[in-house]
């Protein structure tokens, strides 16, 4: 104990903002502990004993970490890329080379693509707005070759699972018919 079970009424703001000091210091605790401890000691002495802090006092304050996002290098990505096949390759490639986050690549339509000024439009991005991304050069063929095999209107196929899944979906919220009464 930090006090030596010291009774909370003989002490006061001094003791309390040591006591906050040392778990930021000694204890090495997250921040959010920190701010836990200042409003158990702040509920103590206003609610329970009837004898509101007047101040917080000072106090070495926990910092919060930042972090970064982890980003992988270019080599990282072409590495994995490399290692992708089929669609799996065409879905990396897509998202690294024009910026796509995996919704939207996933949700690439065949009418979204427009391969004489090598266009792709993604619908419903960041903020619900539309946008207009360039594919890499590398990607025309293999993209003209997906939207060939799928209909107009369909979601490219870059993910067959999902054609299945979306289907089995529909199915789902459909009302099962009751066989006739004989």
């Amino acid at each position: 104990m930090f006090h030596k079970k010291r009774r909370p009424e003989k002490m006061g703001e001094v003791e309390g903002a040591a006591f906050r000091s040392h778990l930021a210091t000694q204890r090495n605790v997250a921040a959010s502990t920190q701010n836990q401890a200042l409003n158990a000691t702040v509920f103590l002495y206003k609610v329970v004993l009837e004898r509101p802090l007047e101040t917080i006092g000072w106090v070495v304050r926990a910092k919060n970490p930042k972090r970064l996002p982890l980003v992988p290098s270019q080599r990282e990505v072409c590495e994995v890329i490399k290692r992708a096949k089929g669609w799996y390759w065409l879905l990396g490639c897509l998202q690294y080379g024009s910026g796509l986050r995996l919704k939207q690549s996933l949700r690439v339509r065949v009418k979204d693509l427009d391969f004489v000024p090598r266009a792709v439009v993604v619908r419903n991005g960041k903020g619900d707005k539309d946008r207009v991304v360039a594919p890499a050069d590398e990607l025309i063929v293999p993209l003209q070759r997906q939207a060939v095999q799928s209909p107009l209107g369909a979601t490219l196929r870059l993910n067959p699972g999902a054609v299945r899944e979306r289907a089995a979906s529909r199915n789902a919220d459909r009302p099962k018919r009751e066989p006739p009464d004989d």
